[in-house]
């Protein structure tokens, strides 16, 4: 009976150890950061409707919300923010920036966000939009911190959220010059909340 009593309880311990070491892990992967930018020079646009789900973070500066939603795309969990320039709730506004985040082994956890699959990391890509036409493309600065962490991800409920940080600068390829675009852009303390729709 205490042979039993001992290995019942070896196996508690193992398994909240366990599950501590995770939840660390999930808690270092996106850390809260401090502001430390005065800049200004910058739009902060409207959220759009958000019927889908939500997006919210620290733009430079500021705070910056966005509608969000995601999609499983041949495997890869596609998650969308977008900001639009007017404030319409039926998303007759044109969008302004579009934020398309490819996660591509999807799980609750955290994973580093890049620029291309190769990379074998999920991919993030930002765009400054005008109309139907692109006015800059943004790649991640890969000298700085660019991570995503799932907090939830529940194909029955269709509902995936989590946490985000990423520094992106102006790729060369797609680079105009409008002064509310800047050249480096680091959203911080970010959070999300959307369904996973067909």
């Amino acid at each position: 009976m205490k042979k039993i009593f001992i290995l019942v309880w070896t196996l508690i311990l193992f398994f909240s150890c366990k599950k501590e070491e995770k939840s660390d892990i999930t808690n270092d992967c996106v850390v809260e950061e401090q502001i430390t930018s005065d800049y200004d020079k910058f739009y902060i646009n409207y959220p759009g409707p958000q019927k889908k789900g939500y997006a919210k973070a620290i733009k430079i500066n500021k705070e910056w919300k966005a509608s969000a939603s995601a999609k499983i795309l041949n495997s890869i969990l596609a998650i969308k923010f977008e900001t639009f320039n007017t404030e319409e709730e039926d998303n007759k506004g044109y969008e302004t920036e579009i934020v398309d985040i490819n996660v591509l082994i999807p799980k609750i956890g955290c994973t580093i966000l890049g620029n291309n699959k190769t990379e074998l990391i999920s991919e993030i890509y930002f765009s400054a939009v005008r109309g139907d036409a692109t006015q800059n493309a943004y790649i991640v600065d890969t000298n700085k911190h660019n991570k995503l962490s799932i907090d939830t991800f529940d194909l029955i409920n269709n509902r995936v959220a989590g946490k985000f940080m990423f520094s992106i600068k102006k790729s060369r390829i797609r680079q105009s010059d409008p002064w509310y675009n800047p050249d480096e852009l680091r959203i911080f303390n970010g959070e999300f909340h959307c369904n996973i729709i067909d």
